[in-house]
């Protein structure tokens, strides 16, 4: 036990939910699909390949914040800067164990909820 809280205290845990989004968002930004894969609940992220059009040809920045955790589940809001402007999100997260991994289908249904009007 005193391992455990020491290794908590020095960082050496598990990231963050935030963290993971940030990971994730650099991963699928830059094309990694396996590290992007690795971060998410489902693994595979060939079924979700709709935000492609934008990440991929744009590479664009992005901010994220801070997790708004309530128990298993987190919801970290982020950013992208897009040509054109920028899109709000929300990815949701849910922990597996001690590790938070984001939810494609979960984060998939905010962003199409938050959808502006055409």
């Amino acid at each position: 036990m005193v391992l455990s809280l020491t290794l908590a205290a020095s960082g050496c845990g598990p990231p963050a939910a935030d963290q993971v989004v940030r990971d994730f968002l650099e991963a699928w930004r830059t094309g990694d699909d396996a590290k992007a894969a690795g971060l998410t609940v489902e693994g595979d992220i060939s079924a979700f390949r709709d935000g492609d059009t934008f990440i991929h040809p744009t590479r664009p920045s992005f901010t994220v914040g801070q997790a708004d955790i309530r128990g298993e589940v987190a919801y970290v809001s982020f950013t992208l800067e897009l040509e054109g402007g920028s899109r709000e999100g929300t990815a949701v997260l849910r922990r597996q164990g001690r590790i938070w991994k984001v939810s494609l289908t979960g984060t998939m249904t905010a962003w199409a909820a938050s959808e502006p009007p055409p």
